[in-house]
C-alpha cells in the first residue's frame, strides 16, 4: 500500500520529468562529472558533524539506534530511511553535504526521546544538556552573519579548527557557504551602468543573459528586465520576447556561444569583493547580431548541472 501510495505521489512529476528530456537525470549526471569533487566516507561523516553542530552528533547517533530497540520496532522504519539514505550518497562517492539534511528530520526526534529517557533513567538534571548547548554556541555563532563583518568573519574561519567543507571544483572564498548571500547589488548596479554604453533603441530589445541563475534572480530581484539564463530551471522558462539583435552578457562564455554572434565585446566588470570567486570581476559584454534563430542558440547555452 506503502508503496502504490508513493508511486501515486511521484507519477505526476514522473509525467513532467518525461515530457522535458529527464532534467534531473541530466542535472545529476553533470553535477557528478563537472561540479562535485570526490569524497571519502570518512570526510563525509567529519563535514556531517561540522554542518549539524557537532553536539547534535549523539543525538543523531542515539535516534538511529533508538529504532532498533525492540521495545521501538514502530519507529524501526525512519531508522531504515536514514541509514538507507546515508548509504545512496556514499555510494555515489561525490555528494554535497546538504543533501542529507532532510533525514535529519526522521531521527532527531527519536534521539530526543532516546536522550530524555537515558537522563530520567539516570536522574540527570536537564540542564547540563543546555551546558553543552552553550559551550558550543561561541564556535557556531562566530561562523553567522549578519553580526560580524565579511574582514572579522574571514578572520575567523581562518582561525577555527573547524573549517567550511570543499565540496565543489573551482576557486573557493574564505567565506564559502556565505559568500553567496554578497553582491546582488553590485551584479545589479554594474550591469546597469554597464547598459548605459548602448543607444536608446537597443535599450528597449536588449535581454541580459547570466551563467547561473544566482545572477539571474539577482538582476530580476533588483528591477532588471528580460533576464535570461540557461542555468537549471531558468532554462525552461524560454528566451522571452528576445529576438537576438543585442544581448548583456554576464560572467565568462565559451566560444561556441560567443561565435554565434556578429560582435562580442568587454564593456565593463562586475566589483563586489565579497561575493564568490566566480562573480566578484566578471566580465560584462555586449553582444550584437545573433546569427542563428533564439531557439538554436538557447539550446545552446543550456546547462543543467
Amino acid at each position: 500500500v506503502a508503496l502504490a501510495v508513493l508511486a501515486l505521489f511521484a507519477l505526476p512529476h514522473t509525467i513532467w520529468q518525461s515530457q522535458h528530456g529527464w532534467p534531473t537525470k541530466e542535472f545529476v549526471e553533470n553535477a557528478l562529472k563537472e561540479k562535485l569533487l570526490p569524497i571519502s566516507p570518512w570526510e563525509f561523516f567529519g563535514q556531517q558533524a561540522v554542518v549539524v553542530n557537532v553536539f547534535a552528533v549523539p543525538v543523531i547517533i542515539a535516534g538511529i539506534v533508538f529504532g532498533f530497540k525492540k521495545e521501538n520496532r514502530t519507529w524501526l522504519p525512519l531508522s531504515i530511511i536514514f541509514l538507507t539514505v546515508v548509504l545512496i550518497l556514499l555510494a555515489s562517492g561525490k555528494s554535497r553535504v546538504n543533501y542529507l539534511a532532510p533525514a535529519y528530520a526522521f531521527v532527531l526526534p527519536m534521539g530526543a526521546l532516546a536522550i530524555e529517557q537515558w537522563f530520567k533513567a539516570r536522574k540527570i538534571k536537564k540542564r547540563w544538556a543546555y551546558v553543552a548547548l552553550v559551550s558550543a554556541s561561541p564556535l557556531y555563532l562566530s561562523l553567522g552573519l549578519p553580526w560580524m563583518s565579511p574582514n572579522a568573519m574571514t578572520w575567523v574561519i581562518s582561525k577555527s579548527p573547524i573549517q567550511p567543507p570543499v565540496e565543489e571544483k573551482g576557486p573557493k572564498s574564505a567565506m564559502q557557504g556565505w559568500s553567496d548571500m554578497f553582491g546582488w547589488p553590485e551584479l545589479a548596479r554594474d550591469v546597469q551602468v554597464a547598459m548605459i554604453q548602448l543607444q536608446p533603441e537597443e535599450r528597449s530589445k536588449v535581454a541580459i543573459v547570466t551563467k547561473n541563475y544566482g545572477e539571474a534572480s539577482a538582476l530580476e530581484h533588483f528591477g532588471l528586465n528580460r533576464v535570461l539564463c540557461g542555468h537549471n530551471n531558468f532554462w525552461l522558462w524560454g528566451p522571452q520576447d528576445w529576438n537576438g539583435e543585442v544581448a548583456v552578457f554576464v560572467n565568462h562564455w565559451p566560444p561556441e556561444v560567443t561565435e554565434l554572434f556578429d560582435s562580442f565585446e568587454l564593456i565593463g566588470t562586475v566589483d563586489a569583493p565579497n561575493a564568490v570567486p566566480e562573480q566578484n570581476g566578471s566580465p560584462i559584454w555586449v553582444a550584437r547580431g545573433l546569427k542563428v534563430p533564439v531557439q538554436v542558440f538557447w539550446k545552446k547555452i543550456r546547462r543543467y548541472v
